[in-house]
């Protein structure tokens, strides 16, 4: 069902011949109870949230909610409708005076970040990305209602390819890649820090840069200092303080039953239903003996991920093959990323850790290096091999967000199938290598 015939902003008053008064009236019930909605889906998550405690903030009754809006979902979809709303300006007719691609994209890239890290638009892709769980149907509203952001994106690129300056597949896809590209995938989701106003000026223009003419013209300017790297978290919450495990003697097989059972816990259900008891059962073992193992459901979580941190830095090194090209290694080096990336495990974890994010945005961060760290390593060799220009830092991690195609899969609840993979890792490899600018004449 379309998104806004679902949930509009404000819902339909029930009487059509209702007096200005009472209309004025219903107006001010449903924008107070919208309000409150919206600070508790973005504070507590979609799956914490309860229409009881947003009506208590309201000060309204749940039957005066249900009256408006069905469910809860149907509730969150209003919530993120108006907070699209109030994002959806007309870049294109604010662009600047020169109409050039070049600035003209850097002034898209620009707003396109300023806009994904406020702490509005990270607590309202950490509240959907909750839903994707239990109401799948709910999150592909939420990612096709974001995606129309991108239309006006997708128009530009028309142009741009009517112009013969730039040559793609699709110019809507095109604009996605742009966009996942600019903001940096979901490194912003998993408790990084968005960096200071000059770092954000630089890093778009370097963005627009490889987008258009491939990493080598971008790595030519490189930033001055790594993005985020000496700023505080922009949340103010902290990790919880744990308690440290008592050691046990646990042969390893049983540990790594006990691990892999907490692992299907904690994905299936999430970090906040997830329970602690039917780990135990599922071992055999007492909720005592696994308290004992991990301190606490908290340790647990912490523990559950540092495993696989650990296992990344332990996976087996990407192999050349004797005979093939530059493209060709990159292509494979780009699939290898992406089924990586789309694993359930993975996908679920990084889902975990953004929805938790504001309780644990050092095991987000940890999460997001390990599998960073894990293409860096392989695209360094690669080029070394080829005895081709080596990227700066910022520049590699591109090369990661175009592996993976940034937070899409993330927040969308479907996976492409092997031939789109294919084609998505062909893709990203010709973009980092040549960009996507007909010449490099007709990118300034």
């Amino acid at each position: 069902m379309d998104i806004n015939r679902r949930a509009g902003l404000l819902a339909k008053p029930r009487r059509r011949t209702a007096s200005v008064p009472f209309m004025t009236a219903e107006i001010d019930r449903q924008t107070r109870i919208l309000d409150a909605a919206e600070r508790r889906f973005l504070v507590d998550g979609f799956e914490r949230c309860s229409v009881e405690s947003i009506a208590n903030d309201a000060r309204a009754s749940k039957r005066e909610i249900y009256r408006d809006w069905k469910s809860k979902s149907d509730l969150f979809i209003a919530v993120a409708n108006r907070i699209f709303a109030d994002a959806d300006v007309d870049l294109l007719a604010a662009r600047p005076e020169n109409r050039e691609m070049r600035p003209t994209l850097v002034f898209l890239a620009r707003h396109l970040f300023d806009l994904f890290v406020t702490d509005r638009n990270r607590d309202l892709f950490r509240a959907s990305v909750v839903a994707i769980r239990h109401f799948p149907d709910l999150a592909s509203d939420i990612h096709s209602k974001r995606l129309t952001a991108w239309a006006q994106f997708g128009g530009y690129f028309e142009e741009l390819i009517a112009g013969n300056k730039i040559q793609v597949a699709g110019a809507y896809a095109a604009a996605n890649r742009f966009g996942s590209l600019c903001v940096e995938g979901s490194r912003y989701l998993l408790g990084y820090p968005a960096p200071a106003e000059p770092i954000r000026a630089m890093q778009s223009a370097k963005m627009v840069d490889l987008f258009l003419n491939g990493y080598r013209v971008s790595a030519a300017d490189p930033l001055a200092d790594p993005i985020g790297q000496d700023q505080q978290a922009a949340h103010a919450a902290t990790s919880p303080v744990t308690r440290p495990p008592v050691q046990t003697r646990m042969s390893p097989h049983k540990q790594a039953a006990m691990f892999d059972a907490l692992l299907r816990e904690f994905l299936e259900k999430g970090y906040h239903r997830a329970n602690m008891a039917i780990v135990a059962t599922a071992v055999g073992a007492s909720k005592s003996t696994i308290y004992r193992q991990f301190g606490s459901k908290e340790g647990g979580f912490e523990q559950l991920v540092m495993r696989r941190v650990q296992q990344l830095a332990e996976a087996e090194p990407f192999a050349l093959i004797p005979g093939e090209t530059l493209e060709s290694a990159l292509a494979r080096l780009c699939r290898n990323i992406l089924d990586r990336h789309l694993t359930p495990d993975n996908i679920a974890i990084v889902r975990a850790l953004i929805e938790e994010s504001r309780t644990f945005p050092e095991l987000g961060r940890k999460y997001y290096d390990s599998a960073l760290m894990l293409s860096v390593r392989a695209l360094r060799m690669v080029l070394h091999h080829y005895d081709v220009a080596e990227p700066d830092d910022p520049t590699v991690r591109a090369f990661h967000v175009l592996a993976t195609y940034g937070s899409r899969f993330i927040a969308f609840p479907t996976p492409p199938n092997d031939d789109e993979r294919a084609a998505l890792s062909d893709e990203a490899t010709a973009i980092f290598l040549h960009g996507v600018a007909v010449s490099q004449e007709s990118s300034q």
